[in-house]
């Protein structure tokens, strides 16, 4: 049975558990992948990170209180958050330290959470 380079397609001899024809395809299949990975968790940490700015921009400047719309149109999007805490009442959505409540459907409340120590 014929085995084949899972990264350059060529034809690979020797042992029947080998995978890579060499060590510099195994080295560049490996981080191709990993490649991919990281591409996508450096996009939600851009999109983290500018969340948290545009919070913390209407934070400093006393608007607590600001239409949904108008942090979309700032770039806000609400998919990815760091954590949730609930008191029963109402679900904090936080971006790093910054957070949000939904006061109602184009509302938010916005909040800074104090640093505690772990």
């Amino acid at each position: 049975m014929e085995r084949f380079c899972l990264d350059c397609g060529s034809k690979i001899t020797g042992r029947a558990d080998r995978k890579f024809c060499s060590d510099a395809c195994r080295i560049n299949y490996h981080n191709s992948r990993r490649k991919h990975d990281e591409y996508f968790v450096r996009l939600i940490n851009k999109q983290l990170k500018r969340n948290r700015d545009i919070l913390e921009k209407h934070y400093r400047a006393k608007r607590i209180y600001v239409p949904v719309n108008q942090l979309h149109l700032e770039g806000f999007r609400e998919k990815y958050h760091t954590h949730t805490a609930t008191n029963g009442t109402f679900a904090v959505h936080y971006f790093y330290e910054y957070g949000i409540s939904f006061e109602n459907a184009s509302m938010v409340h916005i909040w800074k959470e104090e640093n505690q120590a772990e």
